[in-house]
């Protein structure tokens, strides 16, 4: 488990882990990024979408840290069977918005969003990371700590497939 404790540790986290992804794809055509197979069904394209759409969401979580208010999650049941099919269809939604839009679009919007996510973070002081709330769904409270971590965990986990599908695709 990472263990980060500074507004400062926070961002850089963050901006390594999208430079990485940045550099994963970069010199890639914009057709490379459109095949589908890098997770599931979903493209490099998809992904970054899908990373981005969940940021928007991350962009308010943040704010609530430092008002102090627990982050309002866009699916409502507390039942966690029915919180994982609310989200499928949700990145479905996605999924299918996206294949209609340019990879430069994608591709910028995603950087848009990370710089806005960044300029949250920095906003955060050590008692807006120490602070918790309950979630019915969390056996334990949370820390706010946590909701910084969500957007750089998420982003890790739709890296890595791309890391994978790169290594057997690119050149």
């Amino acid at each position: 488990m990472i263990e980060v404790k500074t507004t400062e540790e926070f961002v850089e986290m963050l901006q390594e882990g999208n430079k990485e992804l940045l550099n994963l794809i970069d010199g890639l055509e914009e057709s490379q990024m459109e095949i589908p197979g890098v997770k599931g069904d979903r493209s490099i394209k998809q992904l970054l979408a899908h990373i981005t759409y969940w940021n928007k969401h991350g962009i308010t979580w943040l704010a609530s840290v430092y008002k102090g208010e627990k982050p309002v999650m866009p699916v409502k049941s507390d039942n966690m069977a029915e919180r994982r099919m609310e989200m499928a269809k949700l990145n479905a939604e996605v999924d299918e918005r996206t294949l209609r839009r340019s990879v430069k679009e994608v591709l910028e919007e995603y950087k848009e969003t990370f710089a806005i996510v960044i300029e949250h973070v920095k906003r955060l002081e050590k008692k807006h990371l120490d602070s918790v709330f309950d979630y019915l769904w969390s056996k334990d409270p949370v820390t706010r700590r946590i909701v910084v971590m969500w957007r750089y965990w998420h982003q890790q986990e739709h890296t890595k497939p791309i890391i994978e599908w790169l290594e057997t695709h690119k050149g």
